[in-house]
């Protein structure tokens, strides 16, 4: 009962704090890559439509706000972004985008574009941009928009509300590992990872995830001069890879290439046999083929990528890891001495949480 009141008393005193008031058609919840695309297709196909768009960072692109440096597409730039503005430089005379396997935009480029693509948005006068603010919702069905800084609030009044946005946790938004850590392990999500690397204070590196972050930590480090003896890569799960060029040559034979995907879709009698063809045709492929793995989420490398990932000798599979304690690695499955000595060696952490996601598009409660 307690909590109820509770609950009853701030969302009375939200709509008394309610300084202002705004209307439109569509209530969106996320300024992500979902979010945006979704605004940007409403806008071509009602031309009546209005739209509120709710983020709470300072800026649109989602995870792109606190995606690592050297972060960069895992798929051709011209298959991502918004439908009116393309985020591909490479073009056919007409101006059209081209596909390119090499064209992959860093994350400087995508929140740089995304930026754009808001501002397309507001110049059009049909989209009214909140940043910096949460969304909420009372009891009695209406809608408000809080200001994170100044605390102002707006009621808003819509006949369909979008949510589109993840309670995805990456390692730069988090105070450290998410599991217990002694206090002498030396801990860095992968944002840091360049400083580190480029300081020369560590000898040894421990990467936690094998994911496209993962995977990304495991090549920046070998690219930089890392050599494989000197990492530990802790996977909890082998995953099935995307080989980019081993699938597409390039823009003139790209139709053609792309069969290559479904015909063992066809053929095969098994998800298992498609992807052990994929693996023979060499569209996809494992670090260990001793096993099949039972997950594939799009992580997409190139030949390169997958050549210095079966360089790497000590891969530990023994699930996630559970706790690090001042002399060894806890793991679902086991443990493993921590190398040695532990304070020339940097911990990466490259673990996504996702405590739980929202995707919802439906009518409000109420119509005004």
């Amino acid at each position: 009962m307690g909590k109820q009141q509770d609950q009853n008393t701030t969302d009375a005193a939200a709509q008394a704090a309610a300084t202002k008031e705004k209307e439109a058609t569509y209530l969106v919840i996320g300024a992500g890559t979902a979010g945006l695309s979704f605004i940007d297709s409403l806008l071509t196909l009602d031309a009546n439509a209005t739209v509120i768009l709710v983020d709470r960072n300072s800026q649109p692109g989602g995870h792109w706000t606190k995606s690592y440096p050297f972060v960069r597409l895992h798929q051709a730039s011209c298959n991502y972004g918004v439908n009116s503005l393309p985020l591909s430089n490479i073009r056919d005379k007409k101006g059209n985008e081209r596909f390119s396997v090499n064209d992959l935009a860093t994350g400087q480029e995508i929140k740089d574009y995304y930026k754009v693509v808001v501002e397309q948005f507001r110049e059009c006068g049909r989209v009214h941009l909140y940043f910096n603010c949460e969304y909420s919702k009372d009891d009695s069905g209406y809608h408000f928009v809080t200001n994170i800084d100044t605390n102002e609030v707006t009621r808003v009044s819509c006949k369909k509300v979008v949510v589109v946005h993840t309670n995805l946790l990456v390692p730069s938004m988090r105070n450290g590992p998410p599991f217990p850590i002694d206090s002498s392990i030396n801990s860095a999500p992968l944002n840091e990872l360049p400083t580190h690397v480029a300081s020369k204070q560590y000898k040894k590196y421990v990467v936690i995830g094998a994911g496209k972050t993962g995977s990304d930590a495991i090549t920046y480090l070998l690219r930089n001069g890392v050599d494989q003896s000197a990492i530990t890569w802790i996977t909890s799960r082998d995953i099935w890879y995307f080989v980019r060029d081993g699938l597409w040559g390039g823009y003139k034979n790209y139709r053609k290439d792309t069969v290559k995907l479904v015909d063992p879709l066809v053929k095969c009698k098994s998800l298992y046999e498609v992807f052990l063809q994929y693996e023979k045709d060499g569209i996809m492929a494992r670090l260990d083929t001793s096993t099949i793995p039972e997950v594939f989420k799009g992580a997409t490398i190139d030949k390169s990528e997958l050549a210095g990932f079966k360089s790497i000798k000590n891969v530990v599979r023994l699930g996630r890891v559970t706790s690090i304690t001042s002399d060894e690695i806890k793991l679902e499955k086991g443990t493993v001495p921590l190398p040695a000595p532990p304070a020339d060696t940097l911990f990466v952490d490259c673990m996504a949480d996702l405590d739980g996601t929202v995707s919802v598009c439906g009518s409000t409660n109420k119509s005004y």
